[in-house]
């Protein structure tokens, strides 16, 4: 997978720092070295001595600039990466703004419905009861539970 420019660029400037900074240590510690063997260059001990840790100074010196520049690129990275967990944290309050109400919209409807269905269940059960109870009462065991308007339950004058 390709990383993106902005990476690349940041990874390379970091790898130069360091091996600038690697480099830069690997010759301060040959110049500190040469400055305290018995034969230094230079007439004099203590000017070899001086020069050497003056040189070893200024790599020190670069070495640091280095480490601060491939500091300064980390904390670019870290604002970066902040940035980009916020702009997710934000996108994710945004979804559960949106789908909070439409689940519980959909649970309150689901519960409506199953309330539906036993509301409905409840009445079937009633009215099967109350129509096997009249088929019971009636004269005619097989009867119609649409039985005619005129049968009236009023006694007979007989």
């Amino acid at each position: 997978m390709p990383l993106p420019t902005f990476i690349a660029f940041t990874v390379s400037s970091i790898s130069k720092a360091v091996f600038f900074a690697a480099s830069a240590l690997f010759a301060a510690k040959f110049l500190t070295s040469s400055a305290t063997t018995a034969n230094p260059f230079p007439a004099s001990p203590a000017l070899a001595a001086s020069t050497a840790a003056f040189n070893a100074s200024i790599f020190v010196w670069k070495a640091i600039s280095s480490i601060i520049l491939i500091i300064l690129l980390i904390s670019l990275d870290f604002i970066f990466i902040n940035s980009i967990a916020d702009i997710i944290s934000f996108i994710l309050a945004l979804l559960s703004c949106i789908f909070s109400p439409a689940s519980f919209t959909t649970s309150f409807a689901l519960l409506a419905f199953s309330e539906l269905l036993l509301i409905l269940s409840e009445t079937s059960s009633i009215a099967t009861v109350s129509c096997s109870t009249l088929a019971a009462c009636s004269d005619d065991p097989c009867a119609n539970d649409c039985a005619p308007i005129e049968t009236s339950f009023a006694p007979d004058a007989t």
